[in-house]
């Protein structure tokens, strides 16, 4: 176990001879996404850590970032990959999380950005749960895009499905062509 003392948080300073290096103090300077301390974890020369980091102006504003080290190169950087600010919010591949859950990412062709398996196998082994609290149109409650914001499933709050639309008109509407001229109307 090490303890040093630094003004950022850097997880490439450790030695590389195995064990937990503490990182502690802060920047002399306020500033969003300044690192302020952290530990970091290393078996050989490549590290990875967990530092404090800043969220906006306010220096008491904390967060927690994550670094991994990909590479199979010991000398290379380590990279943050996960940040849970100082609002809650946990941003996966993103240091700037919008959401309780924000994930982004560019996976390789043929893999999944998300994968959830419930792998039980009793009666009650149910899958993804979408459920939001408002009852009214205007609420999503499971939206699925195409092509950056173009819809291409909605489940509105009142329980209307929308296909090609994000305003369905019946309880199941599905819009096609450029002049949103409704092919199936059904409810």
């Amino acid at each position: 176990l090490y303890v040093v003392s630094a003004d950022n948080y850097d997880p490439s300073l450790y030695d590389g001879m195995g064990g937990i290096r503490i990182g502690s103090g802060g920047s002399s300077s306020a500033g969003d996404g300044n690192y302020t301390g952290g530990i970091g974890f290393a078996i050989t020369s490549g590290t990875s850590g967990i530092a404090g980091v800043q969220k906006g102006a306010d220096a008491d504003k904390q967060g927690l970032a994550f670094f991994t080290h990909p590479s199979d190169t010991g000398g290379d950087a380590a990279v943050e990959k996960m940040r849970l600010d100082a609002d809650g919010n946990l941003g996966i591949g993103t240091l700037s999380p919008s959401s309780n859950l924000h994930v982004t990412g560019a996976p390789a062709n043929g893999t999944y950005l998300s994968y959830l398996y419930n792998s039980g196998t009793h009666n009650s082994s149910h899958g993804l749960n979408v459920q939001t609290a408002a009852t009214n149109i205007a609420a999503y409650g499971l939206r699925v895009n195409t092509g950056g914001d173009s819809n291409a499933l909605a489940v509105m709050g009142n329980g209307s499905v929308g296909i090609g639309t994000s305003s369905p008109d019946a309880r199941f509407s599905v819009v096609t062509g450029t002049a949103n001229s409704t092919a199936s109307r059904i409810g």
